[in-house]
């Protein structure tokens, strides 16, 4: 039978908590930064009271979508024809690299296109930027 290690036990939870409110302060910024994209496209931020932009003039609609979209388009192709591509998170849990910048755009560049109302589905910003920093965190401090 082996000896528990409780010092890592201890270290590997301390790790846990300050990482977790790392990216929860992470999850909150980009949650604000959504509520401005909205602002300046839509001219509305959503809350449990409108919770979609039914009052915004369908122009604006449409112009926010499109403009979001065609803003998106540009970067989305020179991310993944110009640089390192970002990995899915389940490959990233599975060893593959989060490059840190392309990261960050890829994950803003999220948040911009669902702030601008064009929402793509499953959107993965606060799982991609949390899988990217849990890296870089366990590089720093030498845990794995």
């Amino acid at each position: 039978m082996e000896k528990t290690d409780w010092k890592r036990i201890g270290w590997l939870t301390a790790a846990t908590l300050v990482l977790g409110a790392i990216i929860g302060a992470c999850a909150g910024l980009l949650t604000l930064l959504l509520y401005g994209v909205e602002n300046v496209m839509l001219g509305f931020i959503e809350s449990e009271f409108i919770p979609g932009a039914f009052t915004v003039p369908a122009i604006r609609r449409i112009a926010s979508v499109t403009l979001g979209l065609g803003v998106a388009g540009v970067i989305w192709y020179l991310l993944r024809t110009k640089t390192e591509k970002v990995p899915s998170v389940k490959k990233a849990v599975n060893g593959g690299r989060m490059p840190f910048w392309q990261t960050i755009v890829h994950v803003v560049l999220q948040i911009f296109i669902v702030g601008s109302g064009a929402s793509i589905g499953r959107e993965v910003a606060p799982r991609e930027l949390g899988a990217m920093l849990a890296q870089r965190f366990c590089d720093i401090f030498h845990i794995g």
